[in-house]
C-alpha cells in the first residue's frame, strides 16, 4: 500500500535511545546555567500559595540542617541534571543511563 510514500516508525512502545552528555547551557549571551540544580533553588523557589512551587516543611527541615544523608555533593544536594541528548515528547520518565549501564536519572523535560 503506497509504496511511493515514505514512513516513519512509530515510537510509542519502543525502547528509545540516544547519546548525549551531561553539560551546562547558555540560552542567550552572558547567561549560563550549571549542569544541575540545587535543594537550595527549590528552597528558594517556596511559594506556598502557588501549588506547584509549596515545598514541604519536612523538605526545608532536611535543607536547614543539611541532612542529604549519602545523597550530598560537596555539601550540596543536586536535583536535576541538564543533559544535551536529543529527546521528544513521549520520552518523560525514560531512564538516563551513564557509560557504564548505571541509572542516573529520569528524562523529565527538555529545553
Amino acid at each position: 500500500m503506497e509504496q511511493d510514500r515514505k514512513f516513519y516508525p512509530d515510537a510509542n512502545f519502543t525502547m528509545r535511545i540516544s547519546y548525549g552528555n551531561v553539560a551546562g547551557f547558555d540560552p542567550s549571551d552572558a547567561v549560563h546555567y550549571q549542569y544541575f540544580t540545587t535543594l537550595q533553588g527549590i528552597i528558594e523557589k517556596d511559594d506556598p500559595k502557588v501549588y506547584d512551587y509549596h515545598v514541604p516543611e519536612k523538605l526545608k527541615e532536611l535543607y536547614r540542617q543539611k541532612d542529604y544523608g549519602s545523597y550530598a555533593h560537596n555539601d550540596t544536594m543536586q536535583v536535576c541534571f541538564i543533559a544535551r541528548n536529543h529527546t521528544s515528547g513521549g520520552n518523560s520518565g525514560s531512564p538516563v543511563l551513564n557509560a557504564d549501564g548505571e541509572l542516573v536519572g529520569l528524562n523529565f523535560d527538555r529545553n
